[in-house]
C-alpha cells in the first residue's frame, strides 16, 4: 500500500499553506481539501492542530461556526501561525 496517499500529511501541508496567508483559519478548511475513502475516520485529522499548538507553531485566534453540514454549525477554533502573532507584537 505504499502507493496510497498519506491523508494526514496532505491535510497538514494544506493547513500550513493556508496559515501562511496570515488570516485565521479553521482546520476544517484544510480537511475539506483532502479526499479520503469512506473507511477513513476523518476525526483523526484533529490530532494535527493539537500537535502544532503543542509544538508552539500555531495559536488560537478565535472561533466561528462550522461550515460543514455534518458538523451542525458547531463552533470551530480558528488558528494563526505563532510567528505572525509574535511578529505583530514587536
Amino acid at each position: 500500500m505504499s502507493d496510497s496517499p498519506n491523508y494526514m500529511a496532505q491535510a497538514e501541508a494544506i493547513f500550513r499553506r493556508m496559515l501562511s496567508g496570515g488570516k485565521p483559519i479553521a482546520f476544517e478548511d484544510a480537511a475539506r481539501c483532502v479526499a479520503t475513502p469512506e473507511s477513513v475516520d476523518r476525526r483523526c485529522f484533529g490530532s494535527i492542530p493539537v500537535r502544532l499548538r503543542r509544538d508552539g507553531l500555531i495559536v488560537e485566534a478565535g472561533f466561528r461556526r462550522s461550515q460543514v453540514g455534518k458538523a451542525h454549525k458547531a463552533p470551530k477554533r480558528l488558528w494563526v501561525l505563532a510567528d505572525a502573532v509574535k511578529g505583530g507584537a514587536q
